[in-house]
């Protein structure tokens, strides 16, 4: 019997300290969300209260570190070039109308701090228009000029004797090509 009321007494014993336990967990869990709510109200007063300044929104100029990037179109062949660099010294901190008036040859197509876009049109060719031709058994590579000239570039390894008659025959009249991408692939189709 004796067993039975220990037994008894541990049973109500661990049930009043679970009640308590769950009784103190809830205490506390609506004390830190009323904690919460609190610094909640307290951050959007402040929030409320805060006066936005607007800083100074003075005009854009070129950073040291931007990108100019000059196009470039040829109205003959309609290509447009372009050519990427760093800004130059003589144009970090112009605004806009300063690098008009400094390269009035060039329409503005982009201005911001990071990125100058600088644009014209040229009669003409572009260096981008190239003949193959036979030269002394090796192909030579001529650039184009709008008037039709053409300026020896480059005389390559390539050795003509090896190729197929048709082939030497068409560059002893001269293989046309456009861009270097062109040049290259039409170049290597002979290697």
């Amino acid at each position: 019997m004796k067993k039975y009321l220990i037994i008894l007494l541990l049973t109500i014993t661990f049930a009043i300290l679970f009640a308590l336990g769950i009784y103190i967990y809830q205490n506390n869990t609506a004390n830190i969300k009323q904690n919460e709510n609190v610094k909640l109200a307290n951050y959007e007063n402040q929030t409320n209260t805060i006066e936005f300044i607007a800083t100074s929104t003075g005009e854009v100029k070129i950073t040291p570190n931007a990108t100019v990037i000059y196009q470039t179109k040829y109205t003959q062949c309609g290509h447009i070039i372009e050519n990427k660099s760093t800004v130059e010294e003589d144009m970090v901190n112009l605004n806009e109308n300063e690098l008009k008036e400094k390269y009035n040859e060039y329409q503005i197509k982009k201005f911001d701090d990071k990125e100058i876009i600088l644009y014209k049109e040229e009669k003409g060719l572009c260096k981008e228009h190239y003949v193959l031709r036979n030269y002394n058994g090796y192909i030579a590579i001529y650039n184009l000029e709008a008037n039709g000239k053409e300026n020896l570039v480059e005389v390559t390894s390539i050795v003509t004797n090896y190729l197929p008659e048709i082939d030497i025959e068409r560059l002893d009249i001269g293989i046309r090509v456009n861009g270097k991408q062109e040049l290259n692939a039409t170049l290597e189709d002979y290697e």
